[in-house]
Parts: structure tokens; sequence; C-alpha cells
């Protein structure tokens, strides 16, 4: 049967309307994407789940197992905030969102050991300004160090772990206040241009 132009046109249009139509590679790429880093920070939270835990700790004791220096700024729903001034109930920005801060511990440390980290070592920005840190300090980093010393793309290590002698080494203070900040759940907050764990409290 000849077809006639508007039947032509009105089998094109069923066609277009019958026809499945294939997926796109990038939106396949994008999918495998996202899963590759939800699997990621899974991992990353389960890291930290199994560390070291800091415990409450009162002005005047040792150095906390983990804890970032006063005037680091750190990245909240209200905009960037020294740490000493984050309280109970403040909203933090994490890996996962935005997360509510459930306890906060102060540790003033005499004759402190800490890590001195320096400006952009962990690559640009990262961190944006020499920072200190708890030796123990849970750190995400992406660089070669993740892959030297974990095999692994990103990898979540104690700050002590990362000392060269040079870029990254032990200070002594003669006095630090070092603040723990703590959440319901292990997250990944953002301090300075690095990204630092914090564990459950």
């Amino acid at each position: 049967m000849a077809f006639t132009p508007r039947r032509r046109r009105f089998a094109a249009r069923s066609q277009r309307k019958t026809s499945p139509q294939p997926r796109s590679c990038h939106s396949l790429g994008q999918k495998n994407m996202r899963q590759m880093k939800m699997l990621a920070l899974e991992t990353i939270l389960a890291d930290l789940k199994h560390g070291t835990t800091a415990g409450p700790v009162a002005a005047g004791t040792t150095m906390p197992l983990c804890g970032i220096m006063s005037g680091t700024p750190i990245l909240t729903l209200s905009g960037i905030i020294p740490v000493e001034f984050i309280a109970p109930g403040d909203k933090v920005i994490t890996r996962s969102g935005a997360r509510t801060v459930t306890a906060v511990d102060i540790a003033i440390v005499q004759n402190a050991r800490v890590i001195r980290i320096s400006e952009g070592v962990l690559g640009k920005d990262r961190p944006e300004a020499d920072l200190h840190v708890a030796p123990r300090q849970p750190l995400l980093i992406r660089d070669w160090r993740a892959k030297a010393l974990a095999g692994l793309i990103r990898a979540v290590m104690p700050a002590e772990r990362l000392v060269d002698g040079d870029y990254i080494r032990p200070e002594t203070l003669a006095e630090a206040r070092i603040v723990t900040l703590r959440f319901a759940e292990p997250q990944v907050i953002f301090a300075a241009g690095l990204e630092l764990g914090c564990e459950a409290g």
C-alpha cells in the first residue's frame, strides 16, 4: 500500500513513540560514578568507626587522641567559623551533608606535641594555611600518599603517619587548645581546605 505524505508522518511519529530509546553512555557513566562515590564514602565512615576514641576531655588534661587546634576554620551551615566557637547543636557541613554537633571536648595542653601540616602540601589549598592537629587526628587524603601508604586512591590516616620531617612535621607548643567535635555518627568535616575525620560520641 502506498503511503501518502500524511501517512508517512503518522508512521514516523508512531515509530518514535514505540521504539525504545537507548541509554546514553554519559548517563551510565554518571550512575557508575555516583555508585563509586557512595562506596568510597561508606569505606571512609567504616574506617572511622573502627578508629580510636578520644573520650571526654577536660581543660588541663593530656593531649586527646584526635582534635583540631583552636583557630582552625570549619565549614558550617552558618558559614566558616573557628572551631572553638562551635557548640553542641550547631550544624556543620560534612561529606554526608549538614550534621548536628552532639558534643564538644576541649583540652588545654601544656608542652603539647602536635603535627604541623604546611600550606598546600596535600594539594592546592589543602590546607589553605599551615595547620596544627593532634597526632592521631584522622585525615582523608587523596594524593600520592594514599597510594603509597595504603594502596588506595583515597584513604583515612592519622596525621602522625604522614610526617615527612619537612612539610608535615611534629612540633611542641608551650600550650595548645585542642577542640574535638563529636557527632551521632562518624563524619568527615571540612577544615581549612582539608577533610578531617570526627568520631561518634
